[in-house]
């Protein structure tokens, strides 16, 4: 038990969660536009997309429903590596957020994105402060439009206290 505890807590450190604040990233992804160049390593959770044509949609998605009934802020992060990426990266090779807001009006696009080229691992992170309460998230690790390889490991998505 102990170590299970202990265990839970450094996985927590190491991904920069305060003990209060909850991933609400599932172990259960979607693959984007049924992505045929998307591959989901089943026991490190790494995500691996190859592109060889530009035109190529590649990456995984998950619905996450907060239900909020006050605004509060969510900060999403992630980590990923890159070999010969080319092509326009803003919005194509990143963490990507389309939220619905309890209203039902939306805020698309909020991303955290990586930079092109070839690069070991790197963190991205986006912060979104609502000015109305959040009632569910699209939420994306995408590779599209855009050639090369990428891999994404460690995404966090989580409500600030």
């Amino acid at each position: 038990m102990k170590k299970a505890i202990l265990a839970a807590l450094l996985v927590t450190f190491a991904l920069g969660l305060s003990a209060q604040e909850k991933n609400l990233i599932g172990p259960k992804w979607n693959l984007y536009s049924n992505s045929k160049t998307t591959v989901i390593d089943a026991k490190t959770g790494i995500i691996t997309c190859k592109n060889t044509a530009p035109k190529t949609l590649a990456g995984v998605s998950q619905l996450i429903v907060l239900n909020q009934k006050a605004p509060k802020a969510i900060v999403f992060s992630g980590e990923s590596k890159a070999q010969d990426v080319k092509g326009v990266t803003t919005g194509n090779y990143c963490l990507y957020a389309d939220i619905l807001l309890e209203d039902g009006s939306h805020v698309w696009g909020r991303t955290a994105v990586f930079k092109d080229g070839t690069h070991d691992w790197e963190k991205a992170e986006c912060k979104f402060v609502p000015q109305k309460a959040i009632k569910q998230i699209s939420f994306y690790a995408l590779f599209r439009n855009v050639t090369g390889e990428a891999a994404f490991r460690n995404i966090i998505l989580a409500e600030e206290k």
